[in-house]
């Protein structure tokens, strides 16, 4: 073949993937404006949300573990700050893939909260073990494009590392 075919081909292949990419992506993630602020103001307080109830975990804390999840579930700042007209297009915006996840962390989250008021330590890891997969499930799967390093390839051992792990 030619070195132009190849070149064309090529050409086309990348220009056709980056087309699926971006529909996938637009099918997950549209939200743009006033709801793309608000969400990244969201992710924000989860993310600090998240490094608390790692603290009070470690500490046994369950008073403010608890009321730390019920926080972060009760207050979904994307909902609370918009109007009941942004909520309907917000809606149409997010994905069946995206609501599944959503759905699973926020139930998740009551559950921590539930075994954390029964000062259950065993539970309370298994939990925010599931609400930190939650987290890491729906970052992998609906904005690869900002959390890259989940498609790096792995490192492999070398023959003289493993050998000397014997």
């Amino acid at each position: 073949m030619k070195l132009t075919t190849k070149l064309i081909l090529l050409l086309f292949a990348c220009s056709f993937n980056r087309f699926v990419f971006a529909q996938e992506k637009e099918a997950d993630y549209k939200l743009s404006g006033k709801q793309k602020v608000i969400y990244h103001q969201e992710m924000v307080k989860i993310d600090s949300a998240m490094a608390k109830m790692t603290r009070y975990l470690a500490k046994g804390d369950f008073v403010q573990l608890r009321k730390t999840a019920q926080d972060v579930r009760n207050n979904f700042v994307l909902k609370s700050k918009l109007t009941l007209d942004e909520k309907k297009v917000m809606e149409t915006k997010l994905s069946k893939k995206f609501k599944t996840m959503e759905a699973n962390f926020y139930r998740h989250l009551a559950k921590l909260a539930e075994v954390a008021k029964r000062r259950d330590l065993e539970l309370s890891h298994f939990y925010f073990d599931k609400v930190l997969k939650d987290c890491t499930n729906c970052h992998k799967n609906t904005t690869p494009e900002k959390f890259t390093n989940f498609f790096r390839k792995k490192k492999t051992t070398t023959t003289t590392q493993t050998q000397g792990k014997k």
